[in-house]
């Protein structure tokens, strides 16, 4: 299974947010929420998944990350979740092509 890694800054918020397309078309994020764990899960196309699609009021933008940068983000009071996400979907990032 691939996947993919989205970034929703705390632009106005105070919580940042991580996303995990997997190629099933189950997109999956993690967070807290005044101190509650939230887990979301929303079924969507994974070849032309567009992140417009998924932005809010509270986090306009949303922003394709590597699998590196996604392990490595700070979250807002909880432990980095997405190896243990990408472990129970056995799922693999797919490669970002750089566009010069």
């Amino acid at each position: 299974m691939k996947a993919r890694f989205f970034y929703a800054p705390p632009i106005f918020n105070t919580n940042p947010k991580l996303y995990v397309l997997t190629s099933d078309g189950d997109l999956f994020t993690e967070y807290r929420k005044e101190g509650i764990l939230v887990k979301e899960i929303h079924h969507t196309e994974y070849q032309g998944f567009r992140e417009s699609s998924f932005t809010s009021e509270d986090y306009p933008l949303l922003l394709e990350l590597k699998k590196e940068e996604a392990i490595a983000m700070p979250l807002h009071n909880q432990a980095n979740w997405i190896e243990n996400y990408l472990s129970s979907k056995n799922a693999q990032p797919e490669v970002l092509l750089s566009v010069a």
